[in-house]
């Protein structure tokens, strides 16, 4: 395994902050982690297993998703699918990456039965 985040992981991190408007400060405050350690994982560098969790938490978003991304994990699940997905999220502007996410989260309350 290598030392160094896939671009994937950055992408992600950063549609996350710009829909919280967070900036990296931001994420290591919540993260309860160092400005360097967002940093190094913002430029490149891998996570330790501990830094993709609190970030995970601080973004509010399963541990699973930060620790498949920084490649601690392998996900079963993956498809080619989602690595076009996610390639062509990347290469969208933040306004159409905050679009697609709102989009996403309409059809999804769409798909799932009302609670009586």
């Amino acid at each position: 395994m290598t030392n160094r985040t896939e671009p994937v992981l950055i992408n992600y991190i950063n549609a996350r902050l710009n829909e919280l408007n967070w900036s990296q400060n931001e994420l290591a405050r919540h993260a309860k982690v160092s400005k360097a350690s967002i940093s190094d994982v913002m430029n490149g560098r891998r996570p330790g297993i501990e830094v993709c969790k609190a970030i995970a938490n601080a973004l509010d978003v399963p541990e699973k998703t930060i620790l498949v991304l920084s490649g601690h994990i392998e996900d079963h699940d993956h498809s080619e699918e989602l690595d076009e997905l996610a390639e062509l999220f990347a290469q969208l502007s933040e306004d159409d990456q905050d679009e697609i996410i709102k989009l996403a989260r309409i059809k999804l309350k769409k798909s799932k039965p009302e609670k009586k």
